[in-house]
Protein backbone atom coordinates (compact mmCIF):
# COMPACT_ATOMS: atom_id res chain seq x y z
CA UNK A 1 0.00 0.00 0.00
CA UNK A 2 2.83 2.45 0.82
CA UNK A 3 4.46 2.15 -2.73
CA UNK A 4 0.96 2.65 -4.34
CA UNK A 5 0.99 5.90 -2.14
CA UNK A 6 4.12 6.44 -2.64
CA UNK A 7 3.78 6.51 -6.58
CA UNK A 8 0.65 8.53 -6.37
CA UNK A 9 2.26 11.21 -4.68
CA UNK A 10 5.08 11.45 -7.49
CA UNK A 11 2.87 11.31 -10.31
CA UNK A 12 0.66 14.03 -8.38
CA UNK A 13 3.39 16.44 -8.24
CA UNK A 14 4.46 16.46 -11.34
CA UNK A 15 1.29 16.39 -12.87
CA UNK A 16 0.96 19.78 -10.85
CA UNK A 17 4.57 20.58 -11.77
CA UNK A 18 3.61 20.48 -15.08
CA UNK A 19 0.13 22.24 -15.14
CA UNK A 20 2.44 25.18 -13.47
CA UNK A 21 4.70 25.23 -16.17
CA UNK A 22 2.59 25.07 -19.18
CA UNK A 23 0.46 28.27 -17.55
CA UNK A 24 3.95 29.97 -17.46
CA UNK A 25 4.36 28.78 -20.85
CA UNK A 26 1.33 30.50 -22.44
CA UNK A 27 1.85 33.67 -20.23
CA UNK A 28 5.55 33.91 -21.88
CA UNK A 29 4.04 33.02 -24.94
CA UNK A 30 1.75 35.99 -25.29
CA UNK A 31 2.69 37.81 -27.98
CA UNK A 32 3.37 41.79 -27.68
CA UNK A 33 0.88 42.61 -30.13
CA UNK A 34 -2.05 41.32 -28.34
CA UNK A 35 -2.57 38.11 -30.43
CA UNK A 36 -3.39 35.42 -29.08
CA UNK A 37 -0.31 32.69 -28.53
CA UNK A 38 -0.54 29.63 -30.34
CA UNK A 39 0.98 26.21 -29.50
CA UNK A 40 0.22 23.93 -32.52
CA UNK A 41 -2.07 26.09 -34.09
CA UNK A 42 -4.60 25.98 -31.24
CA UNK A 43 -4.61 28.82 -28.68
CA UNK A 44 -6.43 29.05 -25.19
CA UNK A 45 -9.10 31.26 -23.32
CA UNK A 46 -11.13 30.71 -19.97
CA UNK A 47 -14.83 31.64 -20.35
CA UNK A 48 -15.34 34.49 -17.67
CA UNK A 49 -19.39 35.54 -19.11
CA UNK A 50 -22.20 33.17 -19.29
CA UNK A 51 -23.44 34.60 -22.66
CA UNK A 52 -22.93 30.44 -24.42
CA UNK A 53 -24.54 29.18 -21.66
CA UNK A 54 -25.39 26.17 -21.91
CA UNK A 55 -22.66 25.32 -24.25
CA UNK A 56 -19.89 27.00 -22.36
CA UNK A 57 -20.21 27.91 -18.60
CA UNK A 58 -18.25 30.12 -17.07
CA UNK A 59 -14.43 29.00 -15.67
CA UNK A 60 -14.50 26.61 -18.65
CA UNK A 61 -11.23 26.05 -20.53
CA UNK A 62 -11.57 26.37 -24.54
CA UNK A 63 -9.02 25.54 -26.88
CA UNK A 64 -9.56 27.56 -30.51
CA UNK A 65 -8.07 26.90 -33.44
CA UNK A 66 -8.03 28.63 -36.61
CA UNK A 67 -9.75 27.47 -40.04
CA UNK A 68 -9.51 28.30 -43.53
CA UNK A 69 -13.36 28.60 -43.51
CA UNK A 70 -16.50 28.81 -41.18
CA UNK A 71 -20.22 28.01 -41.38
CA UNK A 72 -23.14 28.36 -39.81
CA UNK A 73 -23.41 26.65 -36.40
CA UNK A 74 -19.38 26.68 -35.37
CA UNK A 75 -18.71 28.82 -32.29
CA UNK A 76 -15.56 30.89 -32.92
CA UNK A 77 -13.78 33.73 -31.09
CA UNK A 78 -13.31 36.82 -32.58
CA UNK A 79 -11.49 40.31 -31.35
CA UNK A 80 -13.82 43.38 -30.52
CA UNK A 81 -11.46 46.11 -30.07
CA UNK A 82 -9.22 44.56 -27.15
CA UNK A 83 -12.17 41.89 -26.18
CA UNK A 84 -11.74 38.33 -27.27
CA UNK A 85 -15.91 36.71 -27.50
CA UNK A 86 -16.49 33.44 -28.53
CA UNK A 87 -20.09 33.24 -29.38
CA UNK A 88 -22.06 31.50 -31.94
CA UNK A 89 -21.92 31.71 -35.61
CA UNK A 90 -25.76 31.98 -37.04
CA UNK A 91 -25.64 33.43 -40.59
CA UNK A 92 -22.77 34.75 -43.27
CA UNK A 93 -23.89 37.19 -45.06
CA UNK A 94 -21.34 38.31 -47.53
CA UNK A 95 -17.93 39.23 -45.94
CA UNK A 96 -19.86 39.50 -42.83
CA UNK A 97 -20.29 36.89 -39.99
CA UNK A 98 -23.60 37.46 -37.62
CA UNK A 99 -22.76 35.68 -34.14
CA UNK A 100 -24.89 35.34 -31.33
CA UNK A 101 -24.40 34.32 -27.72
CA UNK A 102 -26.69 30.84 -26.96
CA UNK A 103 -27.94 32.43 -23.63
CA UNK A 104 -28.84 35.82 -25.66
CA UNK A 105 -32.35 36.88 -27.07
CA UNK A 106 -30.88 38.92 -30.13
CA UNK A 107 -27.55 38.64 -32.71
CA UNK A 108 -24.67 40.43 -31.66
CA UNK A 109 -25.42 44.30 -32.78
CA UNK A 110 -22.19 44.43 -34.69
CA UNK A 111 -21.21 42.01 -38.00
CA UNK A 112 -17.59 40.00 -37.59
CA UNK A 113 -15.41 40.14 -40.26
CA UNK A 114 -13.22 37.23 -40.82
CA UNK A 115 -9.95 38.95 -39.93
CA UNK A 116 -11.15 39.39 -36.60
CA UNK A 117 -11.71 35.86 -36.46
CA UNK A 118 -9.17 34.15 -33.92
CA UNK A 119 -10.59 30.34 -34.79
CA UNK A 120 -13.24 27.84 -33.88
CA UNK A 121 -13.82 26.16 -30.83
CA UNK A 122 -12.18 23.12 -30.91
CA UNK A 123 -12.23 21.39 -27.25
CA UNK A 124 -13.71 22.48 -24.17
CA UNK A 125 -12.64 21.42 -20.83
CA UNK A 126 -15.45 22.32 -17.77
CA UNK A 127 -13.71 24.28 -14.88
CA UNK A 128 -10.00 23.85 -15.48
CA UNK A 129 -10.35 27.92 -16.41
CA UNK A 130 -10.45 28.53 -12.91
CA UNK A 131 -7.71 26.58 -11.39
CA UNK A 132 -5.83 28.10 -14.68
CA UNK A 133 -6.96 31.61 -13.18
CA UNK A 134 -6.21 30.85 -9.66
CA UNK A 135 -3.13 29.08 -10.59
CA UNK A 136 -1.45 32.85 -12.11
CA UNK A 137 -2.32 34.37 -8.59
CA UNK A 138 0.29 34.30 -5.80
CA UNK A 139 -1.46 32.78 -3.37
CA UNK A 140 -2.01 30.06 -6.86
CA UNK A 141 1.45 29.26 -7.57
CA UNK A 142 2.55 29.44 -3.43
CA UNK A 143 -0.34 27.16 -3.13
CA UNK A 144 0.75 24.77 -5.98
CA UNK A 145 4.43 24.95 -5.23
CA UNK A 146 3.53 23.76 -1.34
CA UNK A 147 1.59 21.07 -2.34
CA UNK A 148 4.12 19.94 -5.35
CA UNK A 149 6.79 19.73 -2.64
CA UNK A 150 4.69 18.47 0.28
CA UNK A 151 3.88 15.49 -2.17
CA UNK A 152 7.57 14.94 -3.55
CA UNK A 153 8.98 14.98 0.36
CA UNK A 154 6.23 12.38 1.39
CA UNK A 155 6.91 9.86 -1.58
CA UNK A 156 10.76 10.16 -0.53
CA UNK A 157 10.02 9.28 2.82
CA UNK A 158 10.59 6.00 4.36
CA UNK A 159 8.85 3.47 5.52
CA UNK A 160 9.33 3.16 9.40
CA UNK A 161 8.61 -0.52 10.58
Amino acid sequence: MKKVLDHMGIVLSRGLLAVIAVVVMFSLLAARDGSLPRVFGRSHLIVVSGSMEPALKVGDLIVIRKQDYYQAGDIITFREGNTMVTHRLIDIQGEQLITKGDANNTPDSSPVSLQQVEGCLALRIPMVGRLLLYLKTTPGIISALLVAAILTLLSFRKETT
